[in-house]
């Protein structure tokens, strides 16, 4: 078929090409996909063999990476909302609750920390964490690599109650919270110094939990956490940086 009016036809086809480029470079978020949050800014593999999604903004809203020190940050650590290292591989395990640090709110100095929050965590996936996410110039992202062979158990009086305790490889990923580009990062692994010698007897080992039910789904490998001071120290290059 001629087209009666070939100008009129070639703009359209041009238009149509246009808006199929459009959409190909900025695809629609799908579901009501938030614009930004912990999995948004540290995404983790699907599963193994397969790319992570691009890092998007913790908050479009943040101020950027810029200016004197120290430069406000959050912290994410990946377990809380995808149970796997950051290749995809499955990662069934808890981060045990010792004293150092206290559970997995990894603590930052109170001068880095963003106004309006008081512990340096995020809120969780899922919260808003308002005030937070809006101060923060950056957000380390905790991923695990990979978990080592049991050092101690945990045994309980009760039908199958021995949980292991493992050390563990973390990388942490520095990224400006607006952008979501890289800014820095450091490697990151427990200290399995900490519970050489410990008596696992029964519940005298610092990482063991007080109580676990009979029948518990649960993880039973559990993960000795960092030094916090190491995390701290990794992360000073980036907080502490004039630009």
């Amino acid at each position: 078929m001629t087209a009666r009016h070939p100008a009129l036809w070639v703009a359209a086809v041009a238009a149509a090409a246009g808006v199929a480029v459009a959409l190909a470079l900025n695809p629609p978020r799908l579901g009501g996909d938030p614009p930004g949050g912990p999995s948004a800014a540290c995404p983790v593999a699907p599963a193994p063999g397969e790319p992570a999604a691009r890092p998007r903004p913790y908050n479009p809203d943040s101020p950027g990476y810029a200016g004197a020190p120290p430069h406000p940050a959050a912290v994410v650590d990946t377990l809380d909302f995808a149970r796997r290292t950051r290749d995809g591989a499955p990662l069934e395990a808890e981060m045990a609750v010792g004293d150092d640090p206290p559970g997995r709110a990894y603590e930052l100095p109170e001068e880095w920390r963003p106004a309006g929050n008081g512990d340096g965590g995020d809120g969780g996936e899922g919260e808003e964490g308002g005030e937070e996410r809006t101060a923060a110039q950056v957000v380390a992202c905790v991923y695990y690599d990979a978990v080592g062979k049991p050092l101690e158990h945990c045994s309980y009086r009760m039908q199958d109650g021995t949980f292991a305790i493992a050390a563990v490889r973390m990388t942490v990923v520095v990224r400006e919270a607006a952008t979501g580009r890289t800014v820095g990062g450091f490697p990151l692994r427990s200290d399995p110094a900490k519970v050489e010698g410990a008596n696992t007897a029964f519940l005298d080992t610092e990482y063991c939990p007080p109580s676990v039910v009979d029948d518990t789904e649960g993880p039973r490998t559990w993960l000795v956490p960092p030094r916090n001071s190491d995390f701290v120290e990794g992360l000073r290059p980036v907080v502490e940086r004039r630009l």
